[in-house]
């Protein structure tokens, strides 16, 4: 039997692929095989992080604060169809191309989370039925990043976010439950 191989931004627990650079990302380790282009974790919610950290810095410090934006700097044009991905994260995010991104909310849970599936194929979707592992992950390094530096975030608002999250989940789980039943 063939095994499929993972694509790889899963294989190093790095979901958004962010390219080695200089910088040391927390938990950013080198395993066999080492990838010399793109960061490898040892755990996702530590490449969920650094992707935050760097969305963040995006949004704060280089005012790239839109989709478009974001993903023009993310995914230059030299190496994706970067309309495509724009257009595919507007949409599956329900979120306009041009418009501001609040990095304290459950919105840039939905861009990530659209940017996951594109860097990695559907069946990576953390929103996806069965992706609870990538989910709970994704959210984990998101609330880490928000930890980072408290100017960022408003605690109010993360945690009205975390229980919006929690409340997501609740109602995906109970989902399952209904139609396994």
């Amino acid at each position: 039997m063939v095994q499929k191989k993972l694509p790889r931004g899963i294989r190093n627990n790095n979901p958004l692929n962010i390219r080695r650079s200089r910088l040391q990302w927390v938990h950013e380790v080198f395993k066999e095989p080492i990838d010399t282009s793109f960061c490898q974790f040892d755990e996702f919610k530590y490449g969920w992080r650094a992707a935050f950290c760097l969305l963040r810095r995006y949004i704060y410090v280089y005012h790239v604060d839109t989709i478009e934006k974001i993903i023009r700097r993310w995914a230059p044009s030299t190496e994706n169809n970067t309309q495509a991905y724009i257009e595919i994260v507007a949409s599956m995010s329900h979120k306009d191309k041009d418009a501001p991104i609040d990095f304290r909310t459950i919105e840039i849970l939905q861009i990530a989370a659209a940017m996951c599936r594109v860097e990695n194929g559907a069946e990576y979707y953390p929103m996806k039925k069965g992706n609870k592992k990538l989910l709970l992950a994704m959210c984990e390094g998101w609330e880490m990043a928000t930890d980072v530096e408290k100017e960022c975030a408003d605690d109010l608002v993360i945690n009205a976010t975390i229980e919006k999250i929690n409340e997501i989940i609740a109602q995906n789980e109970e989902k399952e439950a209904s139609n396994e039943a």
